[in-house]
């Protein structure tokens, strides 16, 4: 099932395209920033709350795991290891 899959296949034609290297350093500049961004030294004595019912310091965090699900999407398209691509492309032709 999963070996018949050809990530190629999956993704859009812009994605296909060469230049990945460039957008793997954003990657990781976006991790390193979210890093830096999670440790909240700012809100921590904020006792605001949001729509009434929710500290700002958890909106805050809430917000950061919305940006490290993008960031993590990200990276599996621009910094996945390519020869893990063509290995399953492999399997799944019946090659070893």
């Amino acid at each position: 099932m999963f070996n018949q899959l050809s990530f190629q296949r999956v993704l859009p034609a812009p994605l296909k395209l060469e230049g990945r290297k460039p957008m793997r350093y954003m990657v990781w500049l976006l991790v390193v920033a979210l890093i830096i961004l999670r440790q909240d030294l700012w809100l921590w004595d904020n006792g605001t709350l949001v729509f009434g019912f929710m500290p700002i310091t958890l909106l805050w965090q809430a917000g950061i795991s919305i940006g490290a699900a993008i960031v993590w999407f990200l990276a599996t398209i621009f910094a996945w290891p390519t020869d893990l691509i063509e290995e399953a492309e492999k399997q799944a032709e019946g090659g070893e």
